[in-house]
């Protein structure tokens, strides 16, 4: 499983992941908030997005940024929102560099920790 190596919070304006690989990836926070998956975020039932993308402030600042086990990070957003837990597969797929934008597949609805993330944590 690939996993964060380094988390570093780049002022309030972006979140910069070195991962496992090696690879860096830096995503601002409002690209984050845009892709919450909590319920109040995106529909549990159909998966269909709830927020409207657009509707995210364009200089939304991350105020808080903390580790959730060994799998996620929960982050507290300016603009108040706190509940999403995001999971680093996730936060993987969602990569913006130009080297995973040409790789990327579409998205799906929501990603969920496998067994194999928990057992490899837990063993």
């Amino acid at each position: 499983m690939i996993a964060p190596k380094e988390i570093r919070k780049q002022g309030g304006k972006s979140l910069k992941i070195t991962w496992s690989d090696n690879h860096p990836s830096e995503y601002t926070f409002r690209l984050l908030r845009q892709n919450c998956q909590c319920a109040m975020c995106v529909d549990e039932r159909s998966g269909a997005q709830i927020l409207k993308k657009e509707e995210v402030p364009v200089a939304l600042d991350g105020l808080q940024v903390n580790i959730v086990g060994n799998y996620a990070l929960g982050i507290t957003f300016g603009d108040g929102h706190s509940t999403g837990i995001f999971v680093y597969k996730h936060l993987r797929k969602i990569c913006p560099c130009e080297q995973c934008k040409a790789e990327s597949k579409p998205a799906e609805a929501k990603i969920y920790l496998d067994k194999e993330d928990l057992k490899t944590r837990v063993d």
